[in-house]
């Protein structure tokens, strides 16, 4: 099943520098996460809520 746009689509969330291994917050189509830069240096993408209580 193929979502409607705009979540259909890539789309750039952060400069490359931006992303650390603090927790970037931002809002996508919508949709709020958070991004962090892992140990080895790949990068990592949640939805920004807290599993225990379902607020960011």
């Amino acid at each position: 099943m193929t979502k409607p746009f705009p979540m259909n689509a890539w789309y750039a969330a952060a400069w490359d520098a931006e992303v650390k291994p603090a927790l970037l917050p931002r809002t996508i189509c919508g949709k709020h996460v958070v991004m962090y830069r892992k140990a080895d240096g790949s990068v990592t993408a949640l939805e920004d809520a807290c599993w225990h209580r379902l607020v960011p």
